[in-house]
């Protein structure tokens, strides 16, 4: 944001390069970091990394410290889940999203819609000692502290993972869950056969982006709370 520094990089501004295009580029690297990854390559003449990081972590974080409710002071009220199995070394998870009214970071006088993150996540006991050192630590280390279960075996364990799912179910008016469709049509079948309302979403270019603007925007907006899962953190650290 240094305009010095503009110009030094871009002998052209204002001629080739019009000084409202570059402030306008400046504020959105200002908000985003793939973004300040661009604008650092193609208009400070600064080599960077090829591939940067989709969230910017200080921002992230800011949002994820505030505390979320209780588990028993979510009790009954309606929450949007989404679904993603994995068969043996990856993680399995649930995200419930359970809407409420936070105080407006920028103006402590009003209230706007956040979205509490209650993240359920497994993987097979008999595969953790196959990651590597770094993440055996961590996973060890969620485990005990509650953020991360072992299921027994090599691989996942739907039958646990549906149980806890009808669990939450019950605690939860849960307006719908929404699942990848690969790998997982039995589970999908039971928890439908069990009243829930399915909905499929494909992994693809058309599935995914929309939703991913849209969390850029509830993170930046500092309506998307987490709690400070550290698991959830890991994830969105190595989104790239």
């Amino acid at each position: 944001d240094d305009r010095e520094v503009w110009q030094v990089a871009n002998p052209g501004l204002g001629i080739s390069v019009s000084i409202d295009y570059l402030e306008n580029e400046a504020a959105k690297a200002l908000r985003s970091e793939p973004k300040r990854a661009a604008f650092c390559r193609l208009h400070l003449n600064r080599r960077t990394a090829t591939v940067s990081r989709w969230v910017d972590l200080e921002v992230y974080d800011r949002a994820a410290a505030h505390a979320v409710p209780t588990w028993a002071q979510h009790r009954s009220r309606p929450a949007y889940g989404g679904l993603d199995l994995s068969n043996s070394l990856d993680l399995s998870a649930t995200a419930w999203l359970v809407p409420r009214w936070i105080p407006d970071p920028t103006d402590p006088d009003f209230e706007i819609e956040g979205l509490d993150v209650v993240l359920r996540c497994w993987a097979p006991a008999g595969r953790l000692k196959a990651r590597p050192p770094k993440e055996r630590e961590l996973f060890a280390r969620w485990i005990r502290d509650g953020y991360l279960k072992a299921t027994p075996g090599d691989v996942i364990d739907y039958d646990r993972i549906e149980d806890e799912l009808f669990a939450d179910a019950d605690h939860l008016e849960v307006e719908r869950l929404s699942f990848d469709r690969w790998g997982s049509k039995m589970l999908e079948q039971h928890l439908r056969d069990g009243g829930l309302t399915m909905l499929p979403v494909g992994q693809g270019f058309a599935g995914i982006s929309p939703a991913m603007k849209e969390t850029e925007r509830l993170i930046y907006e500092g309506r998307l709370r987490t709690g400070g899962n550290p698991l959830l953190r890991y994830a969105f650290e190595n989104l790239a």
